[in-house]
């Protein structure tokens, strides 16, 4: 039964990630399928929660906009890419997705390595508190364009997102 209610959670989450990260939807599956398989063979806790987050795949999006943007994508040739069916545009986009996963995959490696998990102990709860409001904030308000069909044009640093909203609220 809890493979089953698994098989549903991680198939739509899968899905909805992949498209807030920016590819094709069924890279969101394929990654999706992989951490459970690892964590059955691997995992040794009941309450670890495994595959794809929002905010890691905001991060991704991030990247894959930055290096591949919706403007590099031509528009008037079509591309005869045998690779699942998929352009050539849709390839560079997970070639991004997947080298930011790895180099994830390799700062988590290292950190084990380095043995940087009993730094956590220096973390006291208000502040992981904080981070969590943060990431839901931050996941909430990078939605806020398409929930209101809005072009928004993208800003970083500091207060970016008020220098965004301000034409639109006055």
């Amino acid at each position: 039964m809890s493979g089953i209610m698994l098989a549903v959670q991680q198939v739509t989450q899968g899905l909805a990630f992949a498209i807030l990260s920016s590819v094709h939807p069924v890279f969101g599956l394929y990654g999706s399928l992989f951490p459970a398989i690892i964590y059955a063979i691997f995992g040794m806790g009941r309450h670890v929660a495994t595959g794809t987050f929002a905010l890691t795949s905001l991060i991704s999006a991030n990247a894959v906009e930055r290096l591949v943007p919706l403007s590099s994508q031509n528009f008037t040739t079509q591309s005869n890419t045998s690779t699942l069916g998929l352009s050539d545009f849709e390839l560079q986009r997970i070639g991004v997705a997947a080298a930011v996963s790895f180099l994830g995959g390799v700062i988590q490696v290292a950190m084990f390595a380095l043995q940087l998990g009993s730094a956590t102990f220096l973390l006291t709860e208000p502040v992981i508190s904080a981070m969590t409001t943060g990431a839901a904030t931050h996941v909430v308000t990078s939605q806020v364009k398409y929930l209101l069909g809005m072009k928004m044009p993208y800003i970083s640093g500091p207060l970016g997102f008020f220098y965004v909203s301000f034409p639109y609220v006055f």
